[in-house]
């Protein structure tokens, strides 16, 4: 995961991302994950992360939405064959177990070299220095190596990253998992994000006028930068464990979570400067542009967040790149279904009720084709009221109202505030259309609707 670059807005819908699979295998087994804690780790520190963790595959599911656990379904889609069938990515993550290592190679660590394989291996083979014991060593376990703020890690630009190293100490260092001459593992480095050494303000997760969910344990916003860029980490390891699986093209590395860097919220405009798909609109790049008004907030602590984790925990963490939206999401789409006939009951003056499309921390999906029946019976008159109404500039996205076959209107674009549409009688279809490649501008989050049908006093 690279530092974030400046927000670059464009003026077009583009072409069709696809991500794609190169024929490497998929963890399809449940993620054992390991946490190496070097340095010096506070208990609370270590409590978040270890949540964050714990929520991908809570004991019980978890009651709000979004949460932790529906984000990590994105991943299920993504597959891999195996013994000559399809096997789909783990829904399960489990914590295999965590170990602390207080400076074994002391307080400054080389990324780039052996280090981290030494470290882990020591954890993997040998007591430590305290004693308290080994990790087991098996194939495709997940190692991660945290570093604690105090150590200066290097990591060239990286909030944190990915990959495997071999069993065999004499090949270590293999390019590629077959070259291998014994067992791999899987490991991914990631250093506490701070100002002095691994830029805390180009990682970031919240920045003013967010409060991080989590700052009051941290007291600042690493901690949060943590927890996204190690499920960032994770969400690639599973797709791409040894980088042959799922990727853009195996020349940039664009990984799953490499295309939705520092996206959080539903109005997020991800599509720009990105090599291949594009052709020739600059260097590798995700493009970022958040409106953090869709960001959820804590009115009582005031702490933003996008995603809630086990026992009411909540945290901020990036979207993933799904196959199903050729998209970011935070979580899987709800598609709507291709007709909804509402019933209203006779009794009362007033029937009302609501629709959405996207709205909130996810936009609406491509190529939807919706409608929606309102039928009030002995209803005089109806009144539409859309109280959000966020589509596609460019008007390929756009709602029609009917009464009967008679189309009403028809709206595209961005209303700044509401639209009341009366519709005379007692029924009305409402209908609404997105384009098969979703619109990149911030403002396509979608619609809500409100509503009443009128019975006479």
């Amino acid at each position: 995961m690279t530092s974030k670059p400046k927000p670059t807005l464009g003026s077009w819908r583009p072409p069709l991302v696809k991500m794609k699979t190169f024929g490497g295998k998929v963890i399809h087994k449940p993620a054992k994950v390991f946490l190496i804690w070097y340095g010096s780790w506070p208990k609370k520190f270590k409590n978040v992360l270890r949540t964050a963790i714990l929520s991908l595959t809570p004991d019980y599911p978890i009651a709000e939405s979004p949460n932790l656990s529906n984000w990590w379904n994105i991943l299920t889609l993504y597959y891999s064959d195996y013994l000559g069938a399809r096997v789909n990515v783990t829904n399960v993550v489990v914590l295999g177990g965590e170990i602390d290592d207080l400076y074994s190679l002391g307080k400054s660590i080389d990324p780039n070299g052996r280090d981290p394989y030494d470290i882990i291996t020591r954890n993997m083979k040998h007591e430590n220095d305290l004693g308290i014991g080994v990790l087991p060593t098996s194939e495709d376990n997940i190692y991660f190596l945290m570093i604690s703020r105090d150590v200066i890690s290097v990591t060239n630009g990286f909030c944190g990253f990915h990959g495997f190293y071999c069993l065999n100490e004499s090949n270590w260092n293999a390019t590629y998992a077959q070259n291998c001459t014994n067992n791999t593992f899987l490991y991914a480095f990631l250093p506490y994000p701070t100002r002095e050494y691994n830029a805390l303000e180009s990682c970031a997760v919240a920045t003013p006028p967010l409060v991080p969910p989590n700052g009051n344990v941290a007291k600042d916003g690493g901690l949060d930068t943590l927890v996204s860029v190690m499920m960032h980490e994770l969400a690639e390891i599973v797709t791409d464990p040894y980088n042959d699986a799922w990727l853009y093209n195996q020349t940039e590395n664009s990984e799953i979570a490499d295309f939705c860097e520092f996206v959080f919220s539903g109005g997020d405009y991800y599509y720009c400067e990105l090599p291949d798909p594009y052709g020739g609109y600059g260097l590798h790049q995700s493009c970022f542009y958040n409106n953090f008004e869709k960001i959820l907030q804590d009115t009582n602590t005031s702490v933003s967040y996008n995603l809630i984790g086990i026992n009411g925990s909540k945290f901020i963490v990036q979207q993933l790149w799904s196959l199903s939206s050729n998209g970011c999401q935070l979580q899987n789409y709800e598609s709507c279904s291709s007709t909804t006939k509402l019933q209203v009951q006779e009794t009362g003056t007033i029937q009302e009720g609501i629709f959405t499309q996207g709205i909130g921390l996810q936009r609406y999906a491509p190529a939807e084709d919706c409608e929606y029946i309102i039928n009030a019976k002995n209803a005089h008159s109806l009144i539409l009221n859309f109280t959000t109404l966020q589509l596609g500039f460019d008007n390929l996205d756009y709602i029609e109202v009917y009464r009967g076959n008679q189309r009403i209107i028809k709206i595209t674009g961005m209303q700044k505030d509401y639209m009341v549409v009366p519709v005379q009688g007692s029924s009305a279809i409402v209908k609404f259309t997105s384009y098969k490649r979703r619109s990149p501008y911030p403002s396509s989050t979608g619609f809500q609707m409100h509503y009443q049908a009128n019975m006479g006093g």
